[in-house]
């Protein structure tokens, strides 16, 4: 430098704020979060199993294992089984033992 006394302060990019005594920091509010009502289990939407349109009707089921068929009306459809309505009474048919269902 040459001698003269000009602006000897170097720029920065940002500014610098000196800390006061009085001056707090900013307080951070919270982002407001909405609340969801509570769903009923009226409200929620359930689960249909194609099979329920078959309830009431008198229908034949072919049984994996064996092939043998059962004749009955159906009483019943729920996630994993069928309620099988025969002379006898009423029978429980896993499903996963179903190779297929016929109206009869």
């Amino acid at each position: 430098m040459t001698g003269s006394k000009g602006n000897t302060r170097k720029s920065t990019p940002y500014v610098i704020r000196k800390k006061s005594a009085e001056a707090k920091p900013p307080v951070q509010s919270k982002p407001a979060v909405e609340s969801k009502p509570a769903e009923s289990k009226s409200q929620r939407p359930r689960n249909i199993e194609p099979d329920q349109s078959l309830e009431g009707k008198n229908i034949r089921l072919w049984l994996m294992p064996s092939g043998k068929a059962v004749d009955g009306v159906m009483e019943r459809v729920a996630v994993y089984t069928v309620v099988l309505r025969q002379g006898t009474g009423p029978q429980v048919v896993y499903k996963h033992a179903i190779e297929r269902i016929e109206e009869a």
